[in-house]
Formats: structure tokens, C-alpha cells, sequence
């Protein structure tokens, strides 16, 4: 059930709400209602950037009705994030951490370079991944760990995606079926 807090929080009204619902399954809006009260509708929707002038949906539109929410995205950049440490790169001035924006921005690209679907479940497993790979560097003291950023991708190439793929096909939790891949 879709809450009155939730709906004023997108700027939607119920109605404007099952209207951009059929829209994204393409059905006919079943409701009778008058060219000037259907006419309200798009222009709000368009206001709202829901939609585009020719009625094409917009992503925040597709994402809105596939419970992927771009919340769920930043939550889980920022529990990425966390899970590196705060001090800094033995011998270097550099932290370990990078910014959130620079994360984010790397993970969307990530997402779409290795056709990954961006989902709780991959997020679950990058988390994972995440945390062997740190725990591998914290026993050599981060004398070789990559920064946050550079691990998701780094001239093109990701450190990342191997611990990824190989967790994804072993299609288990359990640590020992990882191999030391960097």
C-alpha cells in the first residue's frame, strides 16, 4: 500500500500516481475522465520530470515501480563506503576512502560496463566481496590495498569484478571459495 507521506514526498497524487502506473505497464488508464482533467495530469507529470513531453518515461519514473529506488543506490554506496577504513595509505598522505560522489558515479558505470543488475541482491554481494578483500589487505597492513574508488575501476579496468563474478558463480557465502585474485 502506497502511503500519503510517501506520494507527497515524489510530488505525486494518487491520481497522477495510477496514471504514470499505466503508463509504465502501457495500458489504458481505465478511469473516464475529461481531455482538460487528463491534460492536468501530463503536465504535472511532466513538471515533475516523470515523464517527457511525448510521454516517454523518464528513469527515475522505471525505478520508482521496480522498488530499485535511487535511496536504495545511495544507501548502499554509503555502506560500501563505511566498510573501508579511515586511515590513511601506509607511507602515503592518501586516504584509503574516496568521496561518495566519486563512488556512486564509479558504480553506475560499473553497473552498466558489466551488465550487472543494480539490486539489493548484487549490492549484498559486492558488500561481501568488499569486506574478504579488505580483510585480506588489513592482514598485510593496507600496504597494498587499492582506494575505494580505484577498486571498484581504474584506467578502465576493475578490481572489483573478478571477486564479484567468482563469488557470483560459486554461488555460495562461504569464504573458502575464494581464490587470492589480486
Amino acid at each position: 500500500m502506497i502511503s500519503p507521506e510517501f506520494l507527497f514526498d515524489k510530488g505525486l497524487t494518487p491520481t497522477t500516481y495510477y496514471y504514470l502506473y499505466c503508463l509504465y505497464l502501457g495500458v489504458e488508464f481505465p478511469w473516464i475522465i475529461s481531455k482538460d482533467l487528463e491534460s492536468k495530469i501530463v503536465s504535472e507529470l511532466i513538471a515533475g520530470s516523470w515523464i517527457d513531453i511525448e510521454l516517454n518515461l523518464r528513469p527515475k519514473t522505471t525505478m520508482l515501480f521496480e522498488g530499485n529506488t535511487v535511496d536504495a543506490f545511495n544507501e548502499f554506496a554509503e555502506k560500501y563506503l563505511a566498510l573501508w577504513p579511515t586511515q590513511k595509505e601506509a607511507n602515503s598522505r592518501r586516504m584509503l576512502r574516496a568521496s561518495l560522489v566519486d563512488c556512486t558515479n564509479k558504480f553506475k558505470r560499473w553497473f552498466k560496463k558489466y551488465k550487472v543488475e543494480s539490486n539489493s541482491e548484487n549490492y549484498d554481494i559486492i558488500l561481501a566481496v568488499t569486506k574478504k578483500y579488505l580483510t585480506d589487505q588489513a592482514r598485510e597492513g593496507y600496504r597494498y590495498c587499492m582506494k575505494a574508488n580505484y577498486f571498484i575501476e581504474k584506467d578502465g579496468e576493475s578490481a572489483l569484478y573478478p571477486y564479484f563474478s567468482e563469488y557470483s558463480e560459486s554461488d555460495s557465502s562461504d569464504d573458502t571459495s575464494f581464490v587470492k585474485l589480486i
